[in-house]
């Protein structure tokens, strides 16, 4: 049984990442809790003064009462540069670790960065607030 792992080309690599034009950010945070606290006023001053082209970032309470953050952009980004852009408005780590993960192991870019609509859990389905423009 061979032990070799699947190395993913640069050609790949390159070829995939350089149509996103679009990221999401999940925050384990309370939504309410975060919505009025500083923290947000922080994130939205980052995506408007530090992220080139913004022309639209949406808001909504995940399906665990959290919050999800989706950033649209006029330009395309690789996945290297969503994933800082990700780490630096404070996404979930967990998260991000598991993105690069898959990523390693599929090559695949549109795998990564999922924000669920619904989850199933104790017997019961939840659902994700609608999105809201903030910017």
């Amino acid at each position: 049984m061979s032990t070799t792992k699947k190395v993913v080309s640069c050609k790949k690599v390159i070829d995939r990442t350089s149509k996103l034009t679009r990221f999401t950010v999940d925050i384990d945070e309370n939504f309410d809790e975060w919505r009025s606290s500083n923290s947000f006023l922080t994130i939205r001053k980052r995506i408007t003064d530090e992220i080139a082209d913004v022309w639209k970032a949406q808001i909504r309470r995940s399906s665990g009462g959290h919050v999800h953050i989706r950033i649209y952009l006029n330009h395309s980004i690789s996945l290297f540069q969503s994933l800082c852009l990700r780490a630096f408005l404070d996404d979930d780590p967990h998260r991000l670790a598991c993105d690069l993960d898959r990523f390693y192991r599929t090559g695949f870019i549109e795998d990564t960065g999922r924000c669920f609509d619904e989850k199933y859990t104790k017997g019961k389905l939840r659902l994700a607030g609608k999105w809201e423009r903030f910017i």
